[in-house]
């Protein structure tokens, strides 16, 4: 089974092909491949302009794979 990053979560959820969204937050197309496999952590900068172009909080993109939000578990 794929594990899916909530990056690569939210673009399938939106139907986004990866190059489109690479090109609509302003990363390379090859960096963005490797953020979404967990190969390498995005940058503050770069989760705003890819949560901008999903049109989704960035919160979103910070949920644990596993489903409880984030800020869910640094409150507990």
């Amino acid at each position: 089974m794929m594990r899916l990053t909530p990056l690569k979560r939210c673009r399938f959820e939106r139907g986004v092909l990866q190059a489109v969204l690479a090109r609509r937050a302003a990363i390379a197309w090859g960096r963005l491949s490797a953020i979404e496999n967990g190969v390498e952590e995005a940058e503050p900068e770069e989760l705003h302009r890819l949560a901008a172009a999903l049109q989704v909080p960035v919160e979103k993109l910070l949920e644990p794979v596993f489903g409880t939000p984030r800020t869910q578990l640094l409150s507990a």
